[in-house]
């Protein structure tokens, strides 16, 4: 039997192609003998996982290897030297728009429409109310998603016209 998907073409597929050949199996005798000492006769057939993807192999997965030898003196003598008062300015400056609540909500947030609009595509979230709706939700799954995780109250935003609320 081919790869079913889903269980409308795994019903079908019980329906028109596993029932029938059970069916003339039990009305025969001959070929239900036949179908039997076939069966304890041959080895089964060898593993395949069904999980492995022939897409891609793991060197393409893989990180890439350690540079070989020792590094030059003059990347030593760089690495070596502690970080100065400008350098810990500047990239806690670069670092700062990572670690935003703000920011990070709103990654977060906009991941989560996408689950909701995939998952749930109807006329309930369509319209004006249906985006305030949809925002609701979206709310309502990373704030509980993060409280799970232990992170700290006040980040997540309680309506849309909070500060961290950003329109499409």
């Amino acid at each position: 039997m081919p790869p079913f998907f889903d269980r409308v073409q795994l019903h079908d597929a019980l329906q028109n192609q596993a029932i029938p050949v059970l069916e003339a199996l039990e009305g025969n005798d001959n070929l239900h003998n036949h179908s039997f000492r076939r069966f304890e006769r041959d080895d089964p057939p060898p593993y395949a996982s069904s999980t492995e993807s022939e897409e891609f192999n793991d060197d393409f997965l893989a990180p890439p290897p350690p540079p070989r030898g020792e590094l030059p003196e003059e990347l030593k003598a760089i690495m070596e030297q502690p970080i100065n008062d400008d350098e810990m300015k500047h990239m806690a400056f670069d670092m700062g728009s990572i670690l935003d609540p703000v920011d990070f909500y709103h990654t977060e947030a906009k991941r989560e429409e996408s689950r909701v609009e995939e998952y749930r595509s109807n006329k309930i979230f369509r319209g004006v109310e249906g985006s305030r709706r949809c925002g609701v939700l979206v709310r309502r799954n990373v704030k509980r998603r993060w409280e799970k995780l232990g992170s700290t109250r006040g980040v997540v935003p309680v309506a849309l016209n909070a500060p961290c609320y950003r329109p499409h």
